[in-house]
């Protein structure tokens, strides 16, 4: 199973990822974070992603700013960011 996130503040962009995903992984399970301090906030409390596809332009907080967080975060150092 693969875990991945995706920070997207925009549904059609959402969907259009998720089918794509569908369409190339058998097994995989996908969480949305529609804003930076949402995905922050999962990545303290959830499980550590396998990849992550990160927006730049997110509401609350920036996409790069939400990059320097998550490299910060032992176990998402060398976790695929898209």
């Amino acid at each position: 199973m693969v875990n991945i996130l995706v920070a997207e503040d925009d549904r059609d962009h959402f969907l259009l990822l998720e089918e794509a995903i569908e369409n190339t992984l058998p097994h995989y399970r996908i969480s949305q974070s529609r804003d930076g301090k949402e995905l922050l906030q999962k990545i303290e409390t959830q499980e550590a992603p396998d990849m992550i596809f990160l927006d730049l332009n997110l509401p609350k907080k920036h996409g790069l700013d939400c990059l320097i967080e998550i490299r910060k975060h032992k176990n998402l150092q060398t976790t695929p960011v898209v």
